[in-house]
């Protein structure tokens, strides 16, 4: 005798059968959170630049096509550069002005002949309109500001009028941090009184994309309470986000670890077998480039790694033919004409 199954336990044992399906299958791809892989691999990308000393050039190094090359711009007397966080403009401090470029246009944008000339580091903001350098005013070197769009450029205060230096600018553009020599400080724009943050004349290295943390000398600081972060860091400290960061400790070491903000979880991440110099993570928050030196100096090592996939993606020699020193590093995002601005 034939035992018929109503259609509907039969469209019941089917849906059943493919849920088991889905459940197998989905099991089989967790991972531990600690070893997460992505499933999309994407490839370290845009362009990294930085300066050496004794030459008016900046190099970067292609990530697409893994290749050095110069900014094709002639500059002379260049006291630094700089590169805005959107990746649009780029900033050089060269003689007696301030020049400003579209990246993504590869054209010149401004120039303006400061009253305050520059005469040493620069430091711009999000989208390339305000610009903290060092300068000389009465024979003390201090800071001034650009605003290079509107061409108003005057001296920022200092505490009890001091020599400052080393200008950080905050992403907003309008907090900044310096260092003077009874000191580490942070101060606004549209303020007159700085805030002392630290009684150490260390440099200001880094600020988080929220702008409520600050690292210098090793440490973490606490903008919002004007007070040092709790915990165990130490050593040369780049944020990823606001709660981790890229550590290579001691500052001389040759390789780097990720750890959290209070530096109770560290992951190592590589070592180069030479001391490193530099390193930067990339603004998309997934690679980092470290560079590092030969013994003769004579050529730079560049050394690009993902830190989500825990993966080498390559690395790059960029001989100089002479002795020389990793000026600055910079790897931001590409520029794109949705950011830009007239």
């Amino acid at each position: 005798m034939k035992i018929l199954i109503p259609k509907s336990n039969r469209l019941l044992k089917i849906v059943l059968a493919i849920s088991v399906v889905l459940i197998l299958v989905n099991c089989s791809n967790f991972d531990e959170p600690s070893v997460k892989k992505s499933l999309s691999k994407p490839k370290a990308a845009g362009n990294i630049y930085f300066s050496i000393s004794g030459t008016d050039s900046i190099f970067y190094l292609d990530a697409d096509d893994r290749s050095f090359k110069s900014l094709p711009i002639t500059l002379h007397q260049m006291w630094d550069f700089d590169i805005s966080q959107d990746g649009n403009w780029l900033l050089v401090a060269q003689g007696s002005q301030m020049d400003r470029y579209n990246l993504l246009k590869l054209r010149h944008d401004y120039s303006r002949t400061l009253k305050f000339q520059p005469r040493g580091r620069i430091s711009c903001n999000k989208d390339g309109r305000v610009i903290i350098y060092e300068t000389e005013y009465h024979a003390t070197r201090r800071l001034a500001v650009l605003y290079i769009e509107t061409g108003d450029n005057f001296v920022l205060n200092s505490a009890n009028n001091g020599a400052a230096y080393a200008p950080l600018i905050a992403f907003s553009g309008q907090e900044y941090a310096w260092t003077q020599y009874d000191g580490l400080y942070y101060g606004r724009l549209n303020q007159t009184q700085p805030v002392r943050i630290a009684n150490q004349p260390v440099e200001p290295e880094d600020f988080s994309p929220s702008g409520l943390y600050l690292t210098a000398d090793g440490k973490i600081f606490d903008l919002r309470a004007f007070s040092q972060y709790p915990g165990k860091q130490g050593g040369r400290l780049r944020f990823i986000d606001d709660y981790f960061l890229v550590q290579q400790k001691p500052t001389d070491s040759d390789s780097l670890q990720k750890i959290n903000i209070s530096g109770t979880e560290r992951t190592f991440l590589f070592r180069t077998g030479q001391p490193i110099i530099d390193f930067r993570i990339a603004d998309g928050q997934r690679f980092v480039v470290s560079v590092s030196a030969a013994a003769d100096a004579e050529t730079l090592f560049f050394f690009i790694y993902d830190f989500v996939d825990l993966q080498k993606e390559f690395s790059l020699s960029f001989p100089t033919g002479r002795q020389t020193k990793l000026k600055k590093l910079i790897w931001p995002v590409r520029p794109s004409s949705l950011t830009q601005h007239d």
